[in-house]
């Protein structure tokens, strides 16, 4: 690729949309689980199984919803040559992070069994959150107090974390490189 190629790349924006798949079948699971568990609460007559069986469906019904409202507004992630933007889902706004702002992606599990891979990302030293800035100050102190990445994308994406992560740092070193 020669270095117009290379330049006129990274000014194309890349929009990169969450898999359907995923959070269809995590809608699955968390209705049938939440189906299950007011099955319990309705079919028992001990107190502590209709107690677990109404939190359950509840806790699960939620989720179910959750994912729900994520296949009717899906989330969106765009790349462009300032940044990129993380749009849908539960979100009531879209948010923009400046590739300037980020020293670097890395690939994050919670280190749960069965946890999805997310695409985390580290501020550059000295960074001060612009939005909200006592809550997301807040938030960026605690997470770096407990040893966890400044910020990190949402999970699901219709691409693999570790292809996403990639293509994010390389567009970011690009970016910053000109």
């Amino acid at each position: 690729m020669s270095a117009n190629e290379d330049a006129s790349a990274t000014a194309l924006p890349e929009i990169y949309r969450s898999s359907s798949l995923f959070f269809w079948l995590l809608l699955l699971v968390s209705a049938g689980v939440a189906a299950a568990a007011i099955f319990v609460a309705a079919t028992r007559n001990e107190t502590a199984a209709m107690l677990v069986g109404v939190l359950g469906g509840g806790f699960f019904g939620l989720g179910a919803l959750v994912f729900a409202a994520i296949l009717l507004n899906p989330q969106t992630l765009r790349l462009d040559e300032e940044g990129f933007e993380v749009a849908g889902g539960l979100q009531r706004k879209p948010y923009k992070t400046l590739w300037r702002d980020v020293a670097r992606f890395r690939l994050w599990r919670t280190g749960r069994l069965g946890s999805p891979t997310f695409v985390a990302y580290d501020y550059v030293p000295g960074y001060e959150p612009p939005a909200e800035p006592s809550r997301a100050a807040k938030l960026l102190k605690f997470n770096r107090k407990m040893g966890l990445p400044d910020a990190a994308l949402p999970a699901g994406w219709a691409i693999p974390a570790a292809a996403l992560c990639e293509r994010l740092d390389d567009r970011r070193r690009r970016v910053i490189e000109h």
